[in-house]
C-alpha cells in the first residue's frame, strides 16, 4: 500500500512563521509609537517658539516704553535715564508694575506675566494657563522667566552700582515646558536681551 505525504506545514515551519510574524509586528509597533513621539516633540518646538517669539517681544515692545520713560523723565528731574530705566524694570519684578500676558494662539492664556526671582528656583514652573479651568484641547505649557542684570542679582542694587559691566544691558531666561503633566517632553530654553540704547550716561 503506498502513503502519499500530504501537503501542508509541519509544526516547526508554522512556529518559525508565527515567530517571524511577531516580530514584524513588534518592529512595525515600535516604528509607529518613534514616528508618533517624533512628531509630537516637532509639534512642541514649533508651539514653544512661538510661545517664546511672543513672549519676547512683548517684553521688547515694553523696553521700548521704559525707554521713553526714562528719556522723558530724566529731562523734567535731571536724572540719569539708565537708572530710571532699570527702576522701571526693577518695579516689574517687584509687581509695582504689571505686564498682561499676550494672546496667543490654543492658549488660554492667564492675565499677567509671572516673573521668577532667580535661575536657581527651577522647580516653580508657573502655569501659561488657568490651573482652575484647564481646557482639554488647549495646550497647556509651563514657563520660567528671569531677568538680571549680569553681575548683579538685583536691578535695585545694581542702579546703586557704579562698576556694572552691564548697566544698559538686561539678560532674559525663558525655559518652557511643552505640557504640565500629560506627556513627558524636554524642557526648551530661549535667551535674549533687552538693551537701554543710551548707554550708562
Amino acid at each position: 500500500m503506498n502513503l502519499k505525504r500530504k501537503n501542508g506545514f509541519t509544526l516547526i515551519e508554522t512556529a518559525l512563521a508565527m515567530l517571524a510574524i511577531g516580530i514584524a509586528v513588534v518592529a512595525i509597533f515600535g516604528l509607529s509609537r518613534h514616528g508618533i513621539s517624533t512628531a509630537n516633540e516637532t509639534d512642541n518646538d514649533r508651539r514653544c517658539n512661538q510661545f517664546a517669539a511672543t513672549i519676547f517681544e512683548t517684553l521688547r515692545d515694553y523696553n521700548q516704553q521704559f525707554i521713553e520713560y526714562a528719556e522723558a523723565y530724566s529731562q523734567t528731574n535731571n536724572t540719569t535715564p539708565v537708572l530710571s530705566w532699570l527702576e522701571r524694570w526693577n518695579d516689574v519684578l517687584e509687581s509695582d508694575l504689571l505686564i498682561p500676558f499676550p494672546a496667543m494662539a490654543d492658549i488660554e492664556t492667564p492675565e499677567l506675566l509671572v516673573f521668577n526671582a532667580t535661575e536657581g528656583e527651577y522647580a516653580k514652573f508657573t502655569p501659561a494657563y488657568d490651573p482652575d479651568d484647564i481646557d482639554l484641547n488647549a495646550w497647556t505649557p509651563l514657563y520660567y522667566l528671569v531677568i538680571g542684570i549680569r553681575g548683579s542679582e538685583d536691578l535695585e542694587d545694581a542702579a546703586k552700582e557704579d562698576d556694572i559691566d552691564y548697566l544698559d544691558t538686561l539678560d532674559v531666561s525663558l525655559m518652557v515646558c511643552p505640557n504640565r503633566t500629560s506627556y513627558p517632553s524636554k524642557i526648551r530654553y530661549y535667551y535674549t536681551s533687552l538693551i537701554y540704547p543710551g548707554g550708562r550716561r
